[in-house]
């Protein structure tokens, strides 16, 4: 599986559970309210846009993937994340919190 879209249906991407599948496009739903740790991790990701549904991300979601950019859209309660992922120049940190295993920025979009 390379691609997969998120239906609008669901409202939490559970823990682990699109590990491994070599995953490089990703579309998250309407109805998702959280995504929980390591959801998309171990894939071949380099970028994704999170819906301004979503109102928390666990630790480690796209952890061992090639991250450059994750946009979000609108104003959610992931803006506490900014502070928390990027470092004082808009690259991500290399934390825990993306998972993240390159340099990328996190794009905010009304």
């Amino acid at each position: 599986m390379s691609s997969i879209v998120i239906p609008n249906s669901l409202t939490t991407i559970s823990e682990g559970v699109f590990c491994q599948n070599n995953l490089t496009n990703v579309i998250i739903g309407s109805g998702v309210k959280s995504i929980k740790y390591a959801a998309f991790a171990d894939n071949t990701l380099t970028s994704i846009t999170i819906p301004s549904n979503v109102m928390n991300i666990s630790c480690g979601v796209f952890m061992r993937n090639n991250m450059t950019k994750i946009v979000i859209k609108g104003k959610s309660a992931l803006s506490d994340f900014e502070s928390y992922c990027n470092d004082e120049y808009g690259n991500f940190a290399e934390d825990q919190t993306w998972g993240n295993n390159g340099i990328g920025v996190i794009v905010w979009e009304e």
